[in-house]
């Protein structure tokens, strides 16, 4: 979007950098393990009217600003999430680990 590229990491983060010359505008950390360890970010980001979706292995959709990175909502779904959501009129769509689809509003991640 603009210019900007949007990944996650095994660091448990998901970054924004500059397309152009690679460096960070941001990053933002999702959960951790028990024992400390980050919970990866295997998702690759969907973008969709200035917000990033992404999911994390710590069973949760988050949706952020995709200028500042910051946190506009996140679900916990319970489950563990390795897919990329999907983003069309309005909604977003994930898959769980164990063959669920779920739909979530953009806008404040409630469950349709």
């Amino acid at each position: 979007m603009n210019g900007v590229v949007y990944l996650g990491s095994d660091d448990g983060n998901i970054y924004a950098l500059n397309a152009g010359n690679g460096a960070k505008l941001w990053n933002f950390q999702t959960g951790f393990f028990p024992d400390g360890a980050p919970y990866p970010v295997y998702s690759s980001p969907a973008v969709a009217d200035g917000v990033v979706y992404f999911s994390s292995e710590d069973h949760s959709v988050y949706a952020l600003s995709a200028n500042s990175g910051v946190k506009r909502w996140s679900r916990d779904l319970g489950s563990e999430l390795l897919g990329s959501p999907t983003v069309a009129n309005g909604v977003v769509y994930i898959a769980d680990g164990l063959a669920s689809v779920y739909a979530l509003n953009a806008s404040n991640g409630a469950v349709l």
